[in-house]
């Protein structure tokens, strides 16, 4: 049984004149008071209680009420908890649930408390929520090497109060032009069924060097959407299937065959239209800009001339996070990742790039290939907290080898970035405000700065 949202003012907090807000895809950051509840006889619903004092192995929920909405439906606020009346509810059941909420980016504190029911083994919960401004206007600025780019994205991550994100935005680069927008539904019709829409319009010149020599100067121009329908199979597991479309024109300016000669489809024109086979498992939670959990994302494409694309190719793609935090150890976090990707026949415009800031110590997209193998460790530590903001310090290790199969596997391929910088969050943003790395590249012996201003989308 459900009630009604009472109303509270929506708060809004200024950033260098822009009102910004979470993150299009990720959650914000959150203040992370104690779970609340109150389960003794005789106390009202919100006597507080820490989940520790949890007094009982289980019981039965039999009332949920939600309290504190102005902008999300209550359906909304219960659907994310994962909270059902009827359901078997243990410590471990809240403590999740309060997660869940915080993680999602859409509540700036939310509490949960409870009493027992009349009923034997039967609770009474409430949730509690305080919700957060949940439009955004993002700017982002990066300089990596001399080179730089910037952009601005324009997005709302509650739409109708069904936690509904959609963003449209730009960017611009020394080398890429970009437009795009996309609506992510996690929950059409209430059910659990989920829609994914993205479309994208690039112009970029995509260059290729070996041994800091260009052997290959190309103008790109790329337009398109992707659409992934999918059903949420778990609590953590998503399956979504659909189509990526693109249409592709190609200006060569310079290729230098003597040196790596591509493959028949290399710079081939005309429509991509490829297959697509997603599948996304999430057990990872985020709160004031800390992860803790476990993540894996595969992507599988097939572009077939069978089936009314102009290519023929294949990838696969897997990333692999880990994260743990010791909140007792002043909020050290450390995070591991593992991507690879593999590619049969790709054309010049999907091959698989490292270099810059997914290989830190190396120029932007150095190194390029069909097979790809990547280890990134970082670990967060704290160096300053204020009211209103906070910074954190990084260590990091970067480890990637990229090849093509012609050429087989090498450990002279094998490269490595080592260094640090910071990041500046405020409290009400989830992802940096401001980020600088400096990287060594180890086999390049080359230094290499970083800064980032924004999320780049």
């Amino acid at each position: 049984m459900l009630q009604k949202c009472s109303l509270k003012p929506l708060k809004a907090f200024l950033v260098f004149g822009l009102i910004l807000s979470p993150d299009f895809l990720k959650a914000e950051s959150v203040s992370a008071e104690p779970l609340s509840a109150g389960v003794k006889d005789g106390t009202s619903l919100s006597t507080p209680f820490e989940p520790e004092s949890w007094p009982y192995s289980s019981l039965y929920l039999r009332f949920l009420k939600v309290e504190g909405c102005e902008k999300t439906e209550e359906e909304t606020v219960v659907r994310i908890s994962r909270l059902k009346v009827g359901a078997e509810l243990g410590r471990h059941d809240l403590i999740r649930a309060k997660k869940n909420l915080l993680s999602s980016g859409l509540f700036s504190r939310v509490s949960i408390s409870g009493k027992k029911s009349p009923i034997p083994n039967q609770i009474d919960v409430q949730i509690e929520v305080e919700e957060k401004v949940s439009w955004f206007l993002a700017p982002y600025f990066a300089l990596s090497g001399g080179k730089y780019g910037g952009g601005a994205a324009i997005g709302e991550t509650n739409l109708f109060g069904r936690a509904i994100r959609a963003a449209a935005g730009g960017q611009w680069t020394y080398n890429n032009r970009a437009a795009f927008a996309g609506i992510r539904h996690p929950s059409l019709f209430d059910s659990v069924m989920t829609l994914s829409v993205d479309g994208l319009f690039r112009w970029q010149e995509m260059t290729e060097a070996i041994k800091d020599v260009e052997i290959r100067n190309i103008l790109l121009v790329e337009k398109g959407f992707t659409v992934l329908p999918g059903i949420q199979w778990t609590q953590d597991f998503n399956l979504s299937i659909g189509i990526y479309w693109r249409d592709i024109d190609i200006s060569i300016r310079k290729n230098d065959t003597s040196q790596r000669a591509l493959a028949a489809q290399g710079l081939k024109e005309g429509k991509d239209i490829a297959g697509t086979l997603r599948l996304e498992f999430q057990e990872m939670n985020e709160v004031q800009g800390l992860k803790d959990g476990f993540q894996t994302n595969f992507e599988a494409q097939v572009s077939d001339s069978r089936y009314f694309s102009q290519f023929n190719y294949s990838l696969q793609k897997l990333s692999l996070t880990y994260a743990v935090r010791w909140d007792n150890f002043h909020q050290v976090n450390l995070l591991s990742k593992f991507v690879m990707g593999l590619g049969q026949n790709l054309p010049f415009y999907r091959e698989f790039t490292i270099g810059g800031p997914n290989l830190r110590g190396y120029d932007n997209e150095a190194f390029r290939g069909d097979t790809r193998y990547s280890l990134y460790e970082e670990l967060y530590f704290p160096l300053y907290r204020a009211s209103a903001f906070l910074i954190r310090g990084i260590i990091f290790w970067d480890s990637g080898i990229i090849y093509f199969k012609e050429s087989e596997f090498s450990r002279n391929k094998w490269r490595n970035g080592v260094g640090g910088g910071f990041r500046l969050y405020l409290h009400k943003i989830n992802i940096p405000l401001i980020g600088y790395d400096f990287a060594y590249g180890a086999e390049s012996g080359q230094y290499h700065h970083y800064l980032q201003i924004g999320k780049e989308f």
